[in-house]
Parts: C-alpha cells; sequence; structure tokens
C-alpha cells in the first residue's frame, strides 16, 4: 500500500506535468524563447538560434521545483546531455532557469533575469494562433 507521502509527491507531479503542457512564450529574460511541452517532451526554440528537443522528468518535492532536461537533439555538443533546471508554475506564467546542457550545476534559487550567467526567463501561455484564412 502507498504511503500518504508517496501519494501526495505524485499528485503534485501529476498537478505540475498537467500545469506546465502546452505552447509558453518568454516575456521576460536575456533572450526571446518559446517552449512547447507535450506530455513528458520538450522543444525548446532560442528565437534567432537554436532549436532543442528531447525529454524531461519533474521533481516536485524540492524547493525550488527541478526539471532535468535531457537533449536528444540539438546543437553539437549538447545531444545526449541533460540541462538541470528549476521552475515555478502559477496559472498561466512559467518561471524557469536552466543551466548549460552537460553542466552539473544545480541552482537553488532564481537568478535575476538580468543575470547574463544563467538563462532566467519568465514564460507566459501562448495563445492559441488561428490559421490564416485562405
Amino acid at each position: 500500500m502507498p504511503s500518504a507521502v508517496t501519494s501526495t509527491a505524485a499528485q503534485r507531479l501529476n498537478s505540475d506535468l498537467d500545469l506546465i503542457q502546452g505552447a509558453w512564450d518568454s516575456i521576460a529574460g536575456p533572450r526571446e524563447c518559446r517552449l512547447l511541452v507535450s506530455g513528458n517532451h520538450y522543444a525548446f526554440e532560442i528565437v534567432d538560434g537554436d532549436v532543442y528537443m528531447g525529454t524531461f522528468d519533474l521533481q516536485t518535492e524540492s524547493t525550488p521545483r527541478r526539471m532535468n532536461m535531457n537533449v536528444v537533439a540539438g546543437p553539437n555538443g549538447y545531444c545526449d546531455q541533460t540541462a538541470r533546471c528549476i521552475y515555478h508554475v502559477e496559472g498561466d506564467v512559467l518561471r524557469w532557469c536552466g543551466s548549460k546542457p552537460g553542466s552539473k550545476c544545480d541552482l537553488n534559487s532564481f537568478p535575476s533575469i538580468e543575470n547574463d550567467c544563467f538563462l532566467s526567463l519568465v514564460f507566459k501561455r501562448a495563445r492559441a494562433r488561428r490559421a490564416a484564412k485562405a
């Protein structure tokens, strides 16, 4: 029989996983970025730059909450690396900060979005785009 702690952690994981699904556009941070989340897969685009794709797992029991993003496709040298990230999601706002893929750096708090040592971003859920009329 699962313990109450295990059950609570699983509920938190499912809740956060549900909350981050969909498309996100950065609204603050050093770079303009887009994030698309589907299940435990992601596509992360630095506008006018690189695109990273892969899978992720969430660690909802830590503070801040952690997201390990495994790079499956992306720039040379980053494939098969993991970016250790932290996140906070509330409604249609996602605060996220990631380390360079392959780095062993674990952040314990969110750095300022002006700190160019990190890619610290604030995302807002993207509104559905309508197809152009033919």
